[in-house]
């Protein structure tokens, strides 16, 4: 980071990214450590092709690992090159956020398990996380449960603004 001159180690042991030809689906593996925790990436995306056209739909797969936490990213991005619309199914489970936070620089309390999911829809520009599914914590400690709709646009100062018609809140 050249602000705070913090150093973020990633290790990258073995990567395989392969295709039988230009019109089939990229298969990708990679296996490396990020800040000393073991980390892994496989799955599919759409071919060569497809990507060089910028073509709508263009399919992702990916599974990944960091530690014990996964997270899975599944569906098509529109104009992958630019990038246009995407229609995304998100999943990720984390047995200790705190543990996971602390991977992007956060410290945090212990709070306990987190299990997410979401279908992205929309564009860069004008983002929708709907079916929002989230849990964290647990009931001895703290648990939070949130479902509901979360859309975004983009503000003038290039921050996003978030605005929901409706998300279910429990904090116990």
């Amino acid at each position: 980071d050249g602000k705070t001159g913090n150093v973020t180690a990633i290790q990258l042991d073995s990567a395989r990214i392969a295709a039988g030809s230009a019109s089939s689906p990229i298969h990708l593996e990679a296996r490396g450590t990020f800040e000393g925790k073991r980390m892994e990436a496989t799955g599919t995306r759409g071919p060569l092709a497809m990507l060089l056209a910028n073509a709508p739909a263009y399919p992702v797969d990916i599974e990944g690992k960091i530690g014990a936490a996964s997270m899975r990213v599944h569906g098509t991005i529109d104009k992958p090159r630019e990038p246009g619309g995407f229609s995304l199914a998100l999943r990720a489970q984390v047995p200790e956020f705190a543990e996971f936070a602390a991977l992007l620089g956060a410290t945090l309390p212990p709070f306990g398990p987190f299990r997410g999911a979401t279908q992205l829809t929309g564009t860069p520009a004008a983002p929708v996380f709907s079916g929002v599914d989230i849990e964290l914590g647990t009931p001895e400690k703290m648990a939070l449960t949130a479902r509901g709709e979360l859309a975004g646009s983009v503000a003038a100062g290039g921050s996003y603004v978030w605005q929901s018609t409706g998300i279910d809140l429990t904090i116990a």
